[in-house]
């Protein structure tokens, strides 16, 4: 995966704005090309759309979820290249992106490098997949992120996972990626 991420890095070179794949940071030019994120990855790359129907993974989901799942098409590659002006992931809950009313969905993330304390990987907190729901915007707009000043991170834990583990979590879950140098590949579940 990383050698395939690294091919699209070079592609990014070409890109002047974020597009419906790739994301560049503000600070993206040709010589020093910042890709942030790509979007519906698996509609592009095989190696992708493999790794989410891999067999394992789908037992272990449907373990978790039940026999009837299927694949949200909204997943993605978040990539936290340390040069970057704005990879962290603020703090959030994966329902607010999702236009659905049933709320059996887990979000599978597998990290494509070692994910640990030092690099920043995902940071949760504990028992959050049961509420309360907090809200995302701010002065009527959405900014992916949770801005109820009554949300406390202090007990929060890190998901320390090595390159090519999985974790998984409810998409009431409250989590963010709040450091920089990690690449991670998400997608998302439904029963």
């Amino acid at each position: 995966m990383n050698k395939v991420l690294d091919g699209y890095v070079e592609q990014s070179r070409k890109m002047k704005q974020t597009d419906n794949l790739f994301v560049l940071d503000p600070l993206h030019t040709p010589d020093k090309p910042i890709l942030l994120r790509l979007r519906c990855i698996s509609n592009h790359n095989k190696l992708f759309r493999k790794t989410m129907c891999d067999p394992k993974l789908v037992e272990i989901v449907s373990d978790l979820l039940g026999p009837s799942i299927r694949y949200i098409n909204q997943e993605k590659v978040n990539m936290k290249p340390p040069q970057s002006s704005s990879s962290l992931i603020r703090w959030h809950q994966d329902w607010a992106f999702f236009p659905y009313t049933n709320d059996s969905l887990v979000t599978v993330c597998i990290a494509i490098d070692d994910s640990s304390r030092e690099n920043g990987c995902l940071q949760v907190l504990p028992g959050s997949h049961k509420g309360p729901l907090y809200s995302h915007f701010q002065d009527g707009a959405f900014v992916s992120a949770i801005t109820d000043p009554a949300l406390d991170p202090s007990s929060a834990v890190h998901i320390e996972v090595p390159a090519g583990g999985v974790s998984f979590h409810h998409a009431f879950t409250v989590h963010g990626f709040l450091s920089k140098s990690i690449r991670t590949f998400t997608s998302y579940v439904v029963l």
